[in-house]
């Protein structure tokens, strides 16, 4: 859900003119941004708080957490750059490193023998 938020975020304008009414359109960019930001922030805590618990392997804590770093320049740089479509685009690529980085150390984590 995240990456779709963070994808309509640079094509506000656009979607807004032929009529989309997707969540960015409707909230606004900078509070889509605060949508998408929240919603990346939840699944890695789902993860955190997963193993924290014991439901995960202990692994997927540090699993969840080798995303941060990329979620953390996703962060600082869609706050500071919503407003501008093209000084976006690294929001966008930290996010999805963030994603593919943490869902693949998750599923490692999960296969691990215990």
């Amino acid at each position: 859900m995240s990456l779709a938020v963070v994808n309509a975020i640079p094509d506000f304008y656009q979607d807004r003119l032929v009529g989309k009414r997707n969540l960015v359109v409707r909230l606004g960019r900078k509070n889509g941004v605060f949508l998408y930001l929240g919603l990346s922030a939840l699944g890695l805590c789902v993860a955190i708080a997963g193993a924290a618990s014991g439901v995960f392997p202990k692994a997927a804590f540090f699993a969840a957490l080798s995303g941060l770093p990329f979620w953390i320049l996703s962060a600082k740089t869609a706050l500071n750059a919503w407003d501008s479509p093209r000084l976006f685009v690294p929001a966008i690529k930290n996010i999805v490193l963030c994603y593919l980085i943490s869902t693949s150390s998750f599923t490692l984590a999960l296969l691990i023998p215990k």
